[in-house]
């Protein structure tokens, strides 16, 4: 070998043997290959996170749930406390009663099925108390409260408008606010009286939950005859949607009154009287009523009262002790009048019926003529009661005359 010839050999694995030159060229290139790597895994880190820089620059939105999987529930109706917009602050709505007889108001018209619509005022119309011609009609401003029915940041007035005759009449409920410029608007009818809505009577307005306004209406409107003890009461409540009202709580009917019996006077046959009896010519005669009580609870000072025409009825027979009590009492004069009588039976029961015998006796000729008889309810001590609850069945017409 030349000098220039590495002439050491070393051993390779296994026994072989290699020269020293051979050996040295093998790490040469290990050690480039290794450089060529470390270089190449650099540069792949780079590119990674430069690719990372870049994902988290772009708004990719929310990940999408794996397959199968349901996605998170999400409350969009209830917002953070924060988050919530305030109430819109809008025109004092309060009007006091003093600024509500001194405006000029549209008043919606009276219901049609009601005798108010022929005589009560509508339209553009001031809320001061009103009289009629010859006290047909009474209109006044009664109760006056108040309600946020809208939401905002201001309470709306509600009022309650009458317009009565006797015993007979309407109410209103009306809302009203201010519009952009501080005028009085009438913003709806919350609520009116009629048979169509089953009231008789609005007795008292108050704040309901949220933007509702509750009303207090009676079934019966009190007056001349008609005791407010009577009425039976509810609470209802009503809610604006959109430019009207309508009722969204509470019962919507009443149920049959319990103070308001129904008596009905089912049958009423001829008055006969017999042949005249002695030289006076009395004669006695007799009649059969039916009467009952269709409930729906128990009636008491119940009376059967006759109307004959007749001057001189006497009393007669046994059946008349079975009245609480009785009377009579004549009206005109001998040969044109009529007399009046009657029988208190006291308590009836609710479902019971009675066929009650009477008897009559008379001293003068009989002619051919007619009597009625009824059923009703009598005051008490001066306190009245009340009315049948349908009085077209209380009373029946008889004839009057002889069996010969």
């Amino acid at each position: 070998m030349s000098a220039l010839t590495d002439s050491r050999m070393e051993p390779r694995a296994g026994g072989a043997v290699v020269s020293a030159g051979t050996a040295v060229r093998a790490t040469v290139r290990r050690r480039r290959r290794r450089a060529v790597i470390a270089t190449s895994s650099l540069a792949a880190i780079i590119l990674v996170a430069m690719s990372a820089a870049a994902y988290a620059d772009v708004d990719w939105g929310a990940p999408a749930p794996p397959i199968g999987a349901q996605p998170d529930a999400v409350d969009v109706g209830t917002a953070p406390p924060d988050a919530r917009p305030a109430p819109q602050a809008g025109p004092n709505g309060r009007i006091t009663r003093a600024q509500l007889l001194a405006a000029t108001v549209n008043l919606p018209a009276w219901p049609r099925t009601s005798p108010t619509s022929t005589f009560c005022p509508d339209g553009r119309v001031r809320l001061t108390p009103k009289k009629g011609a010859d006290g047909r009609y009474e209109f006044k401003l009664d109760k006056v409260a108040y309600a946020n029915i809208d939401a905002d940041a201001s309470a709306e007035t509600l009022a309650v408008v009458r317009c009565e005759r006797q015993d007979t009449g309407d109410d209103q409920l009306l809302a009203f606010d201010r519009n952009g410029s501080g005028k009085i608007v009438l913003v709806g009818q919350v609520i009116h009286t009629s048979r169509d809505t089953d009231t008789g009577w609005l007795a008292n307005v108050r704040p309901g939950a949220g933007s509702t306004v509750q009303v207090e209406v009676l079934d019966l409107r009190p007056g001349p005859g008609t005791a407010e003890a009577w009425s039976q009461r509810q609470w209802r409540t009503f809610g604006r949607t959109g430019k009207t009202f309508s009722q969204t709580a509470g019962p919507r009917a009443f149920p049959p009154n319990p103070n308001f019996v129904d008596l009905e006077l089912k049958a009423a046959t001829k008055l006969v009287y017999g042949p005249p009896a002695d030289a006076r010519q009395q004669r006695f005669g007799r009649m059969t009523v039916t009467v009952k009580n269709n409930g729906p609870t128990d009636a008491d000072a119940v009376r059967i009262s006759w109307e004959i025409n007749q001057y001189e009825v006497w009393r007669n027979g046994a059946a008349w002790s079975g009245c609480a009590r009785t009377g009579w009492q004549r009206h005109g004069a001998a040969g044109v009048g009529t007399t009046s009588v009657w029988c208190d039976l006291g308590k009836l029961t609710a479902g019971e019926q009675r066929r009650i015998t009477i008897g009559f006796h008379v001293f003068s000729e009989v002619k051919p003529a007619h009597g009625a008889v009824s059923i009703n309810r009598t005051p008490r001590g001066g306190v009245p009661v009340p009315w049948d609850a349908d009085a077209d069945d209380n009373y029946k017409v008889f004839p009057i005359g002889t069996s010969n």
